[in-house]
């Protein structure tokens, strides 16, 4: 089990553009055994799964399985087949342990005792044998043939067999907890009777998909009386006060399917009053879903108009057309098929008009983008001006700041340079005072100097 989930990667994709897985890590990192559903990627060998890890391509990121227990489970889920035990290699020790803490021996055809607790019957033991590993691989159970199913009249017409495509391999083989053990049910060993795998799903508390599947598998093969038992004891099962009907309403929908293939049938063998009890009840089903209308919607065409019965597939159109083609059919509706015919028209033209409505808001939806697009741009070219202007202040506000540095220096040296003049100035008087009296003395000199001579 170590060696197959060491070659097994978990790709998570961080882009919504579509991948080719195959070919990324098909070319670079080795051979590809299969991909599964959740991008889930197994390689041949190992080291492939190494050279996926430690790959780095754009828009993925891969994960390591073995080294994560919650990816362990996802795996499980998306690969059953991989976990599921093969019986012949179990050891004694772990065949005695199993038999003696549930009673259940897959390896021997002696009857087996179900746990405590719980009491099987003859059919569930019979279908316990048939719970056994599947050692083909998922693409091989899917080449499979289609199923052949046998349509034939009431009146000994020659029976002509109509091909019938078998279920995808996920609706083929289901896997259940019994008791701690994985055990998967093959859908194809079924048989017409389901009280037995009922009991199963119940023994195994299995989920709504695992009903579901088992429900939708037996109307798939014209089993229309057990789909609708398995899933009359799924609502049994899982219908409480505390559960929404919303929930249910896919089980709702294939109880009608079921009821409407037993209408069929009933008026095939020309039982009327079958058939109508089982077109009443394909009714109900669909009011639970849908809700009941008002007796003026519910009022058939008058006479003079022509209708066309709408009509429900719920087979292939092969079968269909052998169906409408056998004799003992009504030539016109009863009121109650004219009533479920306009609920159903009613209902495809309330679906056609929630398309269109879907289609305008995706529409809008659209335009909406292109708008906020177009805003995104516009707002990315003033964030540009702005920040171009942003820019222009703040080189304005160096050339303002060197400015006054400018002037201040200029104001200083021009007080400075008054400051000199001013000192010059005095200077300069002083000069002048001293001139003037150096010249005053020497007018005085000059008389005395003559009277002397």
């Amino acid at each position: 089990m170590l060696d197959t989930l060491s070659r097994v990667v978990k790709v998570e994709r961080s882009t919504t553009e579509a991948l080719n897985l195959r070919r990324i890590f098909g070319l670079t990192c080795g051979e590809i055994r299969g991909l599964h559903n959740s991008d889930f990627i197994e390689f041949a060998d190992a080291a492939a799964a190494r050279r996926a890890l430690a790959l780095n391509a754009d828009g993925v990121r891969v994960l390591n399985v073995a080294s994560q227990p919650c990816l362990i489970d996802q795996y499980r889920v998306v690969n059953p087949s991989a976990f599921n035990l093969d019986v012949s290699s179990i050891s004694n020790t772990r065949s005695n342990t199993l038999v003696s803490t549930t009673g259940f021996n897959p390896t021997s055809d002696i009857e087996i005792s179900a746990p405590s607790g719980l009491h099987c019957s003859p059919p569930s033991r019979h279908l316990l044998h048939s719970l056994k590993t599947c050692d083909s691989p998922i693409s091989q159970s899917m080449t499979s043939p289609p199923a052949i199913v046998s349509s034939s009249s009431e009146h000994g017409a020659s029976t002509r067999p109509i091909e019938m495509p078998g279920p995808s391999i996920q609706s083929r083989v289901i896997s259940m907890r019994l008791c701690g053990e994985t055990i998967s049910l093959d859908l194809k060993t079924l048989t017409g009777e389901p009280a037995s795998v009922i009991e199963l799903l119940r023994m195994t508390s299995s989920d709504r998909g695992n009903w579901m599947t088992v429900g939708a598998y037996y109307r798939h093969i014209a089993h229309p009386e057990a789909s609708r038992s398995v899933l009359s004891a799924m609502l049994e099962v899982f219908e409480q006060p505390d559960t929404s009907t919303h929930d249910l309403n896919p089980v709702f929908l294939l109880l009608s399917g079921c009821e409407m293939d037993l209408n069929k049938a009933a008026r095939r063998k020309g039982n009327a009053a079958k058939a109508d009890e089982h077109l009443k009840n394909a009714q109900n089903w669909l009011q639970r879903v849908y809700g009941t209308f008002s007796q003026s919607l519910l009022i058939g065409p008058s006479l003079g108009e022509k209708t066309e019965p709408v009509s429900i597939p719920t087979a292939p159109r092969s079968l269909s057309r052998s169906r409408n083609t056998s004799p003992g059919l009504p030539s016109r509706p009863t009121s109650d098929s004219r009533i479920f015919e306009r609920e159903m028209q009613l209902l495809q033209e309330r679906h056609a008009q929630d398309v269109a409505e879907i289609a305008g808001m995706r529409s809008l939806k659209r335009k909406l983008e292109d708008i906020v697009e177009t805003e995104r741009l516009v707002r990315r070219r003033l964030q540009r001006d702005l920040d171009n202007i942003c820019k222009e202040r703040d080189r304005a506000r160096r050339l303002e700041n060197s400015a006054i540095e400018q002037l201040a220096k200029e104001a200083e040296f021009r007080r400075r340079a008054e400051e000199r003049v001013a000192e010059e100035r005095q200077l300069r008087e002083q000069v002048e005072r001293s001139m003037e009296a150096r010249f005053l003395r020497q007018s005085t000199h000059i008389p005395d100097l003559q009277s002397r001579t």
